[in-house]
């Protein structure tokens, strides 16, 4: 039993959801762990907070086209995000 649970967490390790809050909503202000985005992914994060048209996406859309709809202006975050 012991060797399967440690199977089980090599593949399946416990993820905390907390650091993907930014994908369901990039509206809203979050905290980013340390090491999380590189500067250019940081950077398209801050555009894509300020984007008023793009807010305005988000409430018409779900979440999986809307970073469809962002890849092409914002093509690092949208990739993390896909």
């Amino acid at each position: 039993m012991d060797a399967l649970l440690n199977s089980l967490s090599k593949y399946f390790p416990l993820i905390s959801v907390d650091q993907y809050d930014w994908v369901r909503n990039r509206f809203v202000e979050f905290e980013p762990c340390q090491g999380q985005f590189t500067l250019k992914e940081e950077e398209e994060l801050v555009s894509v907070a300020r984007d008023r048209m793009l807010k305005l996406k988000h409430a018409e859309l779900n979440l999986d086209a809307f970073w469809i709809l962002v890849e092409n202006e914002y093509p690092a975050i949208a990739e993390k995000a896909l």
